[in-house]
């Protein structure tokens, strides 16, 4: 282990020791709603979205409407709503021809699709005005994965090789926006073209998930730590729910560390030009 990882250990440790630190997610949430009527999906409509990382929508005639274009090979959504109509009571018979109409609910659905799946129309900034720090964003660069930014999630997907990320004006701070970005980057190496830590098949990212979580946020521990990036509170709070398996069987720490070691020199080696 060298120095910058011993480092970071040790105080990952020593702050784990304090006792159980709650992990807060450190960014805006903002529920999944219509970007023209800022009306939230609810019911059904939030199981159909769930999945996505977005929280804004558009149905094509509003895109069109906010002279806005769609990405060549976006995907529409579907959600629903109950339209009422009026029918007449009596219709079809010469009885009842007095009695005012009955309301009634027909199921529909009509297709949505993600703001970030449109160009030409400018996404709403919220929260803070976070600084972005210039080393570590060439680094990113230099290292080019696919990020789409946008949303309230920040997730690496292994089947689409995609990270999903909050905009940094989302974080608490630019330190959570790095950890997390960090933590998400880690994750981005363990695919099969890269170090493959999921043996080639994306169903044992989930199955190994717990071990893999370690991985990642050690790893972003020990970027942040050499971009002199304070270490977020939830850094050690994410570890502790390993604290008593690691106290157990010393190798699942020194396992992760490896890994998390590997996975850092790996996107050095990316940004030498290795």
């Amino acid at each position: 282990m060298n120095q910058v990882s011993n480092i970071v250990i040790g105080k990952l440790l020593a702050e784990m020791e304090k006792g159980v630190i709650p992990w807060k997610q450190p960014w805006i949430s903002v529920p999944k709603q219509n970007f023209v009527s800022k009306r939230p999906y609810a019911g059904i409509n939030r199981l159909l979205l769930a999945f996505e990382s977005e929280e804004l929508y558009l149905s094509f005639k509003q895109i069109r409407d906010l002279k806005g274009r769609l990405k060549a090979g976006s995907k529409a959504q579907m959600v629903i709503f109950w339209k009422p109509i009026e029918v007449k009571a009596g219709k079809g018979t010469q009885e009842n021809t007095d009695e005012k109409p009955e309301c009634r609910f027909v199921l529909r659905y009509y297709n949505v699709f993600r703001l970030a799946d449109c160009e030409g129309i400018e996404r709403p900034v919220i929260g803070k005005p976070n600084e972005k720090l210039e080393d570590i964003e060439a680094f990113i660069m230099r290292i080019s994965p696919k990020i789409e930014f946008g949303g309230s999630t920040a997730c690496y997907n292994p089947k689409s090789d995609t990270i999903s990320m909050p905009a940094i004006e989302r974080f608490n701070d630019s330190a959570h926006y790095y950890a997390t970005l960090c933590h998400e980057l880690i994750h981005w190496t363990g695919d099969k073209n890269r170090l493959n830590r999921f043996n080639q098949d994306t169903q044992n990212y989930h199955q190994e998930y717990s071990k893999e979580e370690l991985v990642a946020e050690i790893g972003s521990a020990i970027l942040c730590h050499s971009f002199g990036i304070s270490l977020p509170e939830h850094n050690a709070g994410y570890v502790n729910n390993w604290m008593r398996a690691i106290k157990a069987d010393s190798r699942i720490l020194f396992g992760a560390c490896s890994k998390a070691e590997k996975a850092v020199e790996w996107l050095s080696g990316l940004n030498a030009g290795g």
